[in-house]
């Protein structure tokens, strides 16, 4: 079923960008230093997503000035009609929808032969700063999480789980970050952080059963949110307490 799906998401066509934050990068080595996100030359012409490349890339779109990112590396979603808002705009290969749940400042809901696909807005086009406050008030992850992951930096090992209640003091934390200006040294210093296991990815589980991803250094005081690396002050006192003592070798299991 999954190499049905890609094959038949390959022939719909869709223009990628490899478009990523300092923290996480485009490298397929840990020796590699990350590098800013690139700007995106596409059109706004929308289209269905294609299956990505193994070198990071993924599928996109430009809306006023935004950019899109396609859940799940452009997989489609079984969305029920209580799911779906009223409809944003007719493109040529599809229709954006809102969807009920979200602002769609945050995500949307594109619609192309029968499947659906939820779009995730990641920050300017042209990569110019948001103002962070604004974007998760309009996300309001709070109103739909169920509980938060801690991983290891490439995702490997669960180090940590939060309940809710922690997970949403974790996000009440995230809004008072402010997006960093970063010069060379400091992605050095992020690459050198992230190959001494000082760097987490952070899953937010949405009672939708999608996710939303952060990447969070707590000795640098930097996070990530969308495609913009963030600096948190004060991070280790508002948060530090939830990565103490996590290294891979220690990961957690459900039972």
């Amino acid at each position: 079923m999954k190499n049905q799906l890609t094959k038949r998401l390959a022939t719909l066509g869709i223009a990628s960008i490899c478009a990523v934050g300092a923290l996480t990068g485009c490298a397929t080595t840990k020796a590699s230093v990350p590098t800013p996100p690139q700007v995106s030359t596409n059109s706004e012409a929308i289209t269905a997503p294609q299956q990505t490349s193994p070198m990071g890339m993924r599928p996109m779109m430009t809306i006023d000035g935004n950019r899109y990112v396609f859940l799940n590396n452009g997989e489609a979603f079984k969305l029920e009609e209580s799911q779906l808002g009223k409809e944003i705009s007719k493109q040529n290969d599809g229709t954006l929808f809102e969807l009920t749940n979200y602002d769609p400042a945050f995500r949307m809901a594109f619609e192309s032969n029968g499947e659906f696909y939820i779009c995730e807005n990641v920050g300017k086009a042209d990569d110019t700063p948001i103002d962070i406050k604004e974007y998760l008030q309009a996300a309001n992850l709070q109103q739909h999480i169920m509980f938060t992951d801690i991983f290891d930096h490439m995702g490997g090992s669960i180090l940590n789980m939060l309940e809710k209640e922690d997970s949403i003091k974790l996000l009440d934390a995230l809004t008072h970050a402010k997006v960093a200006t970063l010069e060379t040294s400091d992605y050095e210093a992020i690459a050198k952080a992230q190959t001494e296991g000082l760097s987490y990815r952070v899953e937010f589980s949405l009672d939708d059963h999608t996710t939303f991803t952060s990447y969070i250094i707590p000795s640098m005081n930097y996070i990530t949110i969308g495609d913009y690396t963030c600096v948190l002050e004060d991070l280790d006192d508002q948060i530090g307490s939830y990565f103490e003592g996590l290294e891979a070798s220690e990961s957690i299991t459900y039972n």
